[in-house]
């Protein structure tokens, strides 16, 4: 879920909402600095800030390819977690 404007008066609130309820939302924003501000002021982990602006297409392109890796990466990174908590073996029982 995104948030545009996420830094801004209603933004904050619905951001503290939705982490109320136990969502990790996507702050969004054209200031880069104030994302940062907010996403460390949450204190919460898994927060992430990306510039991007509804009036711009190409940082909204940008931010949804970023989305995108991101997601491919901690996808690999949970694979391989749990690839290493087991044991796979080609030996017959």
């Amino acid at each position: 879920m995104a948030v545009f404007g996420a830094y801004g008066h209603t933004g904050r609130f619905v951001v503290a909402e939705l982490r109320e309820r136990g969502y990790v939302p996507l702050l969004l924003g054209r200031d880069q600095g104030k994302l940062l501000e907010l996403a460390l002021a949450q204190d919460q982990p898994g927060l992430e800030a990306r510039q991007a602006s509804v009036d711009d297409p190409a940082s909204l392109d940008r931010a949804e390819r970023r989305g995108r890796r991101d997601q491919l990466r901690r996808a690999l990174r949970q694979a391989g977690s749990r690839s290493a908590q087991h044991s796979i073996s080609s030996k017959p029982g």
